[in-house]
C-alpha cells in the first residue's frame, strides 16, 4: 500500500497557496492577499526546515500580520499619492477648440471636435458661421455647448 507523508512535502503545499494568493492578487490589486502570499512563503521555508506544523502556521500568521500592520499601508499609500487628477471623457473636452462644420446657432449646428463630429449649440443668440475655430463651454449630453472666441469674452 502506497502510504504519502504529507510533513515531509507540506512546504509544497505552502509554496501552492502562496502562488494561489499571488494569483489572487493580481484580481484585487489591493495588497492584502499579498501579505499572506508571503506569510504563506516563510511558512514553506520554516517547513522545509523542517518546523513542526503548529509553528509554520505561527509563522504564517505572524508575517502576515505583521505585514498588512507595517507594510500594506506604505504600498496602499504610495499607489495612490502618485495618481494625479486628470480630466477623461467628456471632463477633458471642456475648453478643447473645435471647428465649425454646420452653422451653430442656438439650437442646432455641427462641429469637428477631437476628430469626431458632435452636435452643437452656442447659448449666443448670434449664430456662428460655418469654417471657423471655436471653444468648448461644455458638454450636454452628445451636444456641444461652443463659443466663439473672437467674438470676445461670454458675457
Amino acid at each position: 500500500m502506497l502510504t504519502l507523508d504529507l510533513g515531509v512535502h507540506l512546504w509544497i503545499v505552502w509554496a501552492v497557496i502562496a502562488g494561489c494568493l499571488i494569483a489572487a492578487e493580481l484580481l484585487t490589486l489591493n495588497f492584502s492577499l499579498l501579505m499572506l502570499s508571503a506569510g504563506a512563503g516563510a511558512a514553506a521555508v520554516a517547513s522545509a526546515l523542517g518546523v513542526g506544523l503548529g509553528w509554520q502556521i505561527a509563522v504564517a500568521a505572524a508575517v502576515s500580520i505583521l505585514l498588512l500592520t507595517t507594510l500594506r499601508p506604505l504600498l496602499v499609500r504610495r499607489s495612490t499619492r502618485a495618481t494625479p487628477d486628470t480630466a477623461s471623457n467628456v471632463e477633458a473636452l471642456i475648453g478643447a477648440s473645435a471647428w465649425v462644420t454646420t452653422e451653430v446657432g442656438p439650437r442646432s449646428g455641427q462641429v469637428t471636435l477631437s476628430g469626431e463630429t458632435w452636435s452643437a449649440r452656442t447659448d449666443d443668440p448670434h449664430p456662428i458661421p460655418a469654417d471657423r475655430a471655436v471653444r468648448v463651454l461644455a458638454i450636454m449630453g452628445a451636444t456641444a455647448i461652443v463659443t466663439d472666441p473672437s467674438a470676445g469674452a461670454p458675457g
